[in-house]
């Protein structure tokens, strides 16, 4: 598809912004309403090559084994298979028992913390009450982290 065509997406699917400006139209129940989108020149300037042409950049993210420990254990119920999926964050509390001495709920979230902050300054911003949930989102989002990573696999 041409950079800049219009694409209809199903509710719940995304699109890589890669031309600007961007018109959005979002059918209502009694208008279509039309949203305006400006992506700053250096967001474009970076894409290039391939992504150019679909609008994705790729980023490497590679985690060191002790933050994937601490956010599997965080994110385990993201991981399970459906029946036993439960798409929310563990307390760190919960993630400190799941991985045993020396870890403590202090531990663990200074190690998230510390996470967030990193992924942040090439990711999206992780704060705020639902940092946690987006931090999973994206590292999910990304297949940083997925099923394989469970250890020994649990009910």
């Amino acid at each position: 598809m041409a950079p800049g065509a219009p694409q209809a997406l199903d509710c719940g699917q995304c699109h890589a912004i890669n031309v600007a400006p961007l018109r959005v139209r979002v059918r209502g129940e009694i208008l279509t309403h039309s949203i305006g989108v400006v992506v700053p020149d250096d967001a474009l300037a970076r894409l290039s090559g391939e992504a150019s042409s679909t609008g994705t950049l790729v980023a490497e993210i590679r985690l060191p084994d002790r933050d994937r420990q601490v956010v599997v254990a965080l994110f385990e119920g993201y991981l399970r298979p459906f029946p036993n999926c439960q798409p929310w964050p563990r307390t760190y509390e919960e993630a400190a028992r799941r991985l045993g001495a020396p870890w403590t709920r202090d531990k663990v979230r200074k190690q998230v913390e510390r996470l967030k902050v990193r992924l942040s300054k090439t990711g999206p911003p992780l704060d705020g009450p639902r940092a946690n949930h987006d931090l999973a989102e994206y590292l999910l989002g990304n297949d940083v982290i997925g099923p394989g990573d469970l250890w020994p696999p649990t009910p």
